[in-house]
């Protein structure tokens, strides 16, 4: 655990207002003003001979009277069908055939839709072409032709090869502060006020306000919370919230690849399809890279977790087998959307990557380990940039094993004679904690060629453990089950158990790290959201894609192990929705205590 120590930082609540950019329905405003206007197209293209994806940016300047409404008008060239917009944002747009339409928004906050003369209103979108992408010529305002600047900037490939550079700060969780989404936060004040009119606890309503400004991590888990409609904040909102709280980091986990977490039958996600890695490229990667790259947040150090679940999902297959697993690694699509999203987002100066690299439970076995490092540093090498492409890795991402097992120092001492590591609970897997499973990554990493300033997070969010249940003591048993189940600070029946786990605890709140090679723990999975449904009838209406697995069901007998059961919480609701009970917990069994 040694890298891993340090005492943790307080953080403040700040209550922001926010706006959402996007909207796909709505109606138009009239405008009696006279228009004139001048209009500048710029697209940036990728793909095939035959196909591929851009993306545009159309900056319309109004060089008439004041405008209450507008709308702007333009042709693609190509025939019918060639050229199909995906996502937009700072209009409604509509495309019919050929004919597109943007639209002024009069409920966004602010309202767009006043264009005070001379001023300079930027829209855009992303779109998939098919056979050749010649750009429209010919825009107009309110009806009025806008003089036309075209600029256009073909690329043959997805991503021009950079110059490998290493961007400042190495670690960018130094110096500054997290974003605290309001989201996040007024759910844990929403638990706080039912605890305070329900069991009236003054003290775990105080715990509950004392991490309630805590920053945690955004989840980018389907298409709608990027570019929209969404029932809560999308990306663009969420920038400009950091942007309001003067926050210096901010940090969003991208979890949307087609057949994601294959090894769970709750995996899939949105893009479980032939289309999928299509679609993962032109409709998720691609605006997020536009959105990140706007001037306006070029000040901000947005960090991205890069797709949990998925190599380290690979990587196991082999032992949990699943037709979903079998098809992502036949097709390569985790290894092919990976690059994508780190050669289109690697080079953007102000962001920084770390893959996620699994969980000691799943990855430190002897016969997965050196494979599963093979892997990783195959997929790193096949992008523009190679080794350098990444800033590191993320460990532990929701899930919950402690940083350091103290009474458990060594997995090979003999107990009654038999090595530790033998016994039930960790299933001959030497790797019993984070800190240790960090510190064997990290030289996997660079002796396979990653450069010596890579770095580690982990996810300290419900791996604190703490409570009545947590020893205290070494074991004195000479029967190696007993010994570590006396001693392990992981309480889990089972190690390999993962949806809402009971009896777990916030662990060490988020902060910076100061050896070179260990940058943060940070909140990626934000406590109180559920893992997955307890039972199948709850659904999630934000998301359709979710579905049920044993695992998360309190009643059931583990899919892994089927002697034991699973430890899950009862009244899970759907993945990602508030769970108050197991947020409750979390507080109450947290580690170091609040």
């Amino acid at each position: 655990m040694g890298p891993w120590n340090s005492r943790s930082p307080w953080y403040r609540v700040l209550v922001l207002p926010v706006a959402f950019l996007l909207a796909v329905t709505g109606l138009s405003a009239a405008a009696s003003a006279a228009a004139s206007c001048e209009a500048t197209y710029t697209v940036q293209q990728w793909g095939t001979t035959g196909s591929g994806g851009f993306v545009a940016s159309l900056a319309v300047r109004n060089t008439g009277d004041s405008l209450w409404g507008w709308t702007v008008a333009f042709t693609f060239p190509g025939p019918p069908g060639s050229q199909t917009i995906q996502n937009g944002w700072n209009a409604q747009w509509i495309q019919s055939g050929t004919q597109v339409t943007a639209l002024s928004q009069s409920y966004t906050q602010p309202p767009n839709h006043v264009l005070n003369a001379g001023a300079t209103m930027v829209l855009g979108f992303t779109a998939t072409w098919q056979g050749a992408n010649p750009h429209p010529t010919a825009f107009t305002l309110n009806g009025v032709t806008c003089r036309t600047i075209v600029t256009a900037t073909p690329t043959p490939t997805p991503t021009p090869i950079p110059t490998p550079t290493v961007k400042t700060p190495v670690n960018p969780f130094l110096g500054g502060t997290g974003y605290v989404n309001p989201d996040w936060t007024a759910n844990a004040l929403r638990s706080a006020s039912i605890v305070r009119s329900g069991t009236g606890n003054n003290q775990l309503e105080l715990r509950i306000y004392a991490v309630a400004g805590t920053p945690t991590a955004v989840w980018l888990d389907r298409i709608a919370k990027v570019t929209g409609p969404y029932s809560s904040r999308t990306l663009v909102d969420h920038l400009e919230g950091a942007l309001q709280q003067r926050a210096t980091y901010v940090t969003f986990v991208l979890y949307d690849l087609p057949y994601r977490d294959c090894t769970s039958p709750a995996g899939g996600g949105e893009l479980g399809s032939p289309d999928g890695l299509g679609r993962y490229r032109a409709e998720f990667i691609d605006p997020i890279t536009e959105i990140v790259s706007r001037p306006r947040y070029q000040g901000l150090r947005v960090v991205f977790v890069v797709e949990p679940r998925s190599l380290a999902s690979l990587a196991v297959a082999p032992f949990q087998p699943t037709a979903m697993c079998q098809t992502a690694e036949a097709s390569g699509v985790y290894t092919d959307g990976i690059r994508y999203a780190v050669d289109r987002l690697g080079p953007l100066p102000n962001v920084w990557l770390y893959l996620d690299a699994g969980v000691s439970h799943w990855i430190g076995y002897d016969t997965v380990f050196p494979g599963f490092a093979d892997r990783i540093a195959a997929t790193v090498r096949g992008t523009a940039r190679g080794m350098s492409a990444v800033t590191g890795f993320a460990l532990n991402v929701a899930d919950y094993v402690p940083l350091d097992e103290t009474f458990l120092p060594d997995p090979y001492r003999l107990v009654g004679g038999q090595p530790v590591h033998s016994s039930r609970f960790y299933d001959r897997n030497p790797v019993f904690d984070e800190g240790d499973f960090s510190t064997a990554l990290l030289n996997a990493m660079t002796s396979r060629g990653f450069p010596s300033s890579v770095g580690m997070i982990v996810d300290t969010s419900r791996n604190g453990w703490g409570g009545t249940y947590r020893p205290r003591a070494p074991s004195t048993s000479t029967q190696v089950d007993t010994h570590v189940d006396q001693a392990r600070i992981d309480r889990r029946t089972y190690r390999h158990n993962f949806c809402n786990q009971a009896g777990a605890g916030l662990g060490e709140r988020p902060r910076p790290v100061s050896p070179n090679n260990y940058h943060a723990l940070l909140w990626i999975k934000p406590p109180g959201e559920s893992d997955g449904l307890s039972r199948p009838p709850i659904l999630d209406v934000d998301d359709p894609n979710a579905r049920f697995d044993v695992m998360c069901s309190p009643t059931a007998y583990g899919r892994i192990n089927p002697a034991e059961r699973t430890g899950a919480l009862y009244e899970a609701p759907a993945p990602g929705q508030w769970h108050h009970d197991q947020f409750t917990m979390l507080v109450t069994n947290a580690y170091p205590p609040i």
